[in-house]
């Protein structure tokens, strides 16, 4: 006779380390299983099987992560533990051993452990629909400039293992070879050879200015309008940015001043290099 029951008040998370290089061209990537009970029950001596992947329950939405907080993770400290295979539309990760989980027990073990991951940090300055269909004021706004890293989930690259969602936190060591956190980000459910992309912050020393200096109202539909967006570089060395310019309606591109490139059919994107002190 095998019985099967589901139950709630038992969940699990995934988190992520990654350990940028000196250049910040690629890394050392650790993953973490963190499994949470409040269901009442222990479990002694159980085979855990976890299913990654959007199991539709009818009932009150419930998250995988039951148990939030932050877990000090040490790079190298343990061995992966699961075995990956695809299952149904999902993905299962078989811990290869038994384990005991007690109630009210909160259990982490290693997901994955990969090292010389080559990774791309890029600078992003994101525009707004509506600049180009009326007057903007004030003049001269500032405009964040985000920090993103991004990598490829490859064989070719150290990985390819579908990785469940979950938050990945970004390290790096300082001068002094200390590591310092630089940032986090949730990322979804990635499949083998998609790629990983997750904000890491704001760029201090890379500012970005944007003024209007024309504008022009042809018709109750439709407008001319031109922009200048000006990038300073405080930093000792060169730096790229990708001016990113989500558009509307009909449009074309009077005059331009550096090459675009049309990511679809309402976003242009200029990839501007920027000289270092410039």
């Amino acid at each position: 006779l095998e019985v099967s029951y589901l139950t709630n008040n038992i969940g699990w998370k995934a988190d992520y380390v990654f350990v940028l290089n000196k250049d910040d061209t690629g890394g050392d990537l650790s993953g973490w299983v963190t499994v949470d009970n409040k269901s009442g029950a222990t479990y002694k001596d159980a085979k855990l099987k976890l299913v990654a992947g959007e199991v539709q329950r009818v009932q009150a939405q419930m998250k995988n992560a039951l148990y939030e907080r932050d877990m000090p993770m040490s790079v190298g400290a343990m061995a992966p533990q699961f075995a990956e295979e695809g299952f149904f539309e999902y993905h299962i990760y078989d811990l290869q051993r038994r384990t005991t989980i007690k109630d009210k027990q909160t259990k982490q073990i290693s997901l994955l452990e990969a090292s010389g991951i080559k990774a791309e940090k890029e600078l992003l300055v994101y525009g707004i629909q509506s600049y180009f269909t009326q007057y903007y004021r004030p003049q001269n706004p500032k405009q964040k400039v985000s920090v993103y890293v991004k990598f490829k989930n490859s064989e070719e690259n150290h990985l390819g293992m579908p990785l469940p969602a979950g938050i990945l936190r970004l390290y790096k060591q300082d001068s002094k070879g200390s590591l310092q956190f630089v940032g986090e980000d949730n990322i979804e459910h990635t499949p083998k050879d998609e790629e990983v992309k997750v904000k890491v912050g704001e760029a201090f020393d890379v500012v970005a200015e944007r003024r209007q200096t024309d504008f022009k109202q042809l018709t109750t539909r439709l407008y001319e309008t031109a922009w200048e967006v000006t990038l300073r570089n405080h930093k000792e060395e060169p730096v790229r940015v990708g001016v990113v310019e989500p558009l509307y309606g009909n449009w074309q591109i009077v005059e331009q001043s550096h090459p675009s490139k049309k990511l679809d059919a309402f976003t242009l994107r200029f990839d501007v290099d920027v000289p270092p002190l410039g």
